[in-house]
């Protein structure tokens, strides 16, 4: 099977065209991992999120006792769940205050664990974030500069092709009008 354009032609074209090809493949196959970086760095986001609405869970937990020890607001005062817990530990027979001074206290331990891990998680989020847009930055040159030289290689190969297409033309023009064709 014979192509419709001569040999010349099409490796032309093929030299024009090729390396452009394999550069949009390759930003491509960027673009899909810059993609799921973004996807991590907003997993580290939402880490932080969390963390931070625990620990403001933690800290009204240990508030609610605290306001309880020294009898400012009543168990009720916070909600169902805690006057069913409390109520819980009546019957129970625990030791009301000495109970909630040791729920405090581990409460506190807690806080401060969780405290170091929401400035941890934050500091992590904010680096991985100057990181992403650091490298972003670093692409968007490098993506502008080496498609302008692709680009103007593309053009280049186009304009080449296209007078060897007008050579080629030019040459078979005078053969074409030495044809007689009788009708």
């Amino acid at each position: 099977m014979s192509t419709p354009y001569p040999p010349t032609s099409l490796t032309q074209t093929q030299t024009a065209t090729d390396p452009f090809m394999t550069h949009l493949q390759s930003l491509i196959s960027y673009a899909q991992v810059q993609k799921a970086v973004l996807k991590l760095r907003d997993q580290k986001q939402l880490d932080f999120e969390e963390l931070t609405d625990y620990l403001t869970g933690v800290t009204a937990e240990r508030d609610r006792l605290a306001a309880l020890i020294q009898g400012h607001v009543t168990s009720s005062g916070f909600g169902i769940g805690a006057y069913l817990r409390d109520r819980m530990e009546a019957i129970r027979g625990a030791d009301d205050d000495r109970t909630r001074v040791e729920k405090m206290r581990k409460l506190d331990l807690r806080i401060k664990e969780l405290q170091d891990a929401v400035t941890t998680a934050q500091e992590t989020s904010e680096a991985f974030n100057e990181e992403v847009i650091k490298e972003a930055a670093i692409f968007q040159y490098a993506k502008e500069s080496e498609m302008r030289e692709l680009l103007l290689s593309l053009v280049e190969g186009q304009i080449q092709m296209y007078r060897a297409a007008e050579e080629e033309w030019d040459r078979v023009v005078p053969v074409l009008q030495r044809i007689r064709v009788d009708v």
